[in-house]
């Protein structure tokens, strides 16, 4: 008989953290960790004064750090430093709302406050357009309550009105009770009265058993496949797939992808390591806008984007299935 753990956490930018678990490599920040039979997920998890992340780009709840499966590990650190208020300092499943053009952010004044949801209000510091990779100060960041089981993990966290905009977004990290499967389930409820239009992607940042990314991995995707920036002699693209002619050095690679249709069934790409024989499928419910691909030489991300629009009242659900297998 499955048995539940129930916690209940409250992070705000001013609280004390209550820790759950930690990691021996990152010791120093709050984690907790999530298992079924065959895999071990660990987490980091939300705070403003502790926190493994606390930049300004990407949603601070939900951060995989590592998952083993099997003998394999899966996701980990993909960078040899680490600062926590860097914006590109998040591991794993990294993602971010409002990439180019964050709420406010183009009314505000000088001085004055946007929003990034899963963060909180941040100041606008002078006229210079919005950059994803700059970092801003954090005038409030909103608070988290976790719950969490064996093996499932929920973050929730409610705004503040701004500008008429108020959101309650619930995200849920669930392990299927047997398989090496795990949902990242999406509740995004509208509680303001001005509608929500935004945007929203994982950045996947994926390694497999700490192997640098190159001549053993390969990307699979249920559609023909084209590169709009060319990846020179590092990799290249063939039908359906990704492939690596050589490892990754130092200049990492990016491109919006191409051949994609907006269909839900072309929210899908596996990632293989073809030495270890371990993978990831990486599969959402909702049709692609866009569609890119970055990769450093310990990390190869794929990024399907979805389009968000919630009138008030109403909500807006999404998941993301991660499929871990090893091949025979």
């Amino acid at each position: 008989m499955w048995r539940t753990v129930l916690r209940l956490i409250i992070i705000s930018a001013t609280s004390s953290f209550i820790s759950l678990a930690v990691s021996q490599n990152q010791s120093e920040y709050p984690s907790t960790k999530i298992s079924n039979s065959d895999v071990k997920i660990q987490i980091m998890l939300p705070d403003a004064e502790k926190g493994y992340y606390r930049g300004t780009r990407f949603d601070w709840s939900g951060l995989i750090q590592w998952g083993e499966f099997k003998g394999h590990t899966f996701f980990g650190d993909w960078k040899t430093t680490h600062d926590p208020s860097v914006h590109e300092d998040a591991n794993g499943t990294a993602s971010e709302f409002s990439m180019n053009n964050p709420f406010h952010f183009e009314e505000a004044k000088v001085g004055e406050s946007f929003l990034k949801i899963g963060i909180g209000l941040l100041r606008k510091p002078d006229d210079r357009p919005y950059r994803f990779s700059r970092t801003y100060e954090i005038e409030h960041a909103f608070a988290w309550s976790i719950t969490q089981g064996e093996n499932w993990i929920e973050f929730q966290q409610e705004s503040e009105e701004f500008h008429g905009w108020k959101y309650h977004y619930v995200k849920r990290i669930e392990l299927d009770f047997v398989k090496p499967i795990f949902m990242i389930r999406h509740t995004l409820r509208n509680v303001g009265t001005k509608a929500i239009e935004t945007d929203h992607y994982c950045h996947n940042f994926v390694k497999i058993d700490d192997d640098p990314i190159g001549v053993n991995y390969r990307l699979d995707f249920p559609f023909a496949v084209t590169a709009r920036r060319t990846f020179g002699e590092i990799a290249k693209t063939d039908g359906s797939q990704i492939m690596f002619l050589n490892n990754i050095a130092e200049q990492p690679l990016f491109s919006e992808l191409e051949g994609w249709k907006s269909i839900s069934e072309h929210n899908l790409v596996t990632i293989t390591n073809i030495k270890s024989k371990a993978g990831i499928r990486i599969e959402g419910n909702r049709a692609p806008i866009k569609f890119n691909f970055y990769a450093a030489r310990l990390a190869a991300c794929p990024e399907p984007f979805i389009a968000i629009q919630i009138a008030p009242g109403n909500t807006f659900e999404w998941e993301n299935r991660y499929t871990l297998f090893v091949l025979e």
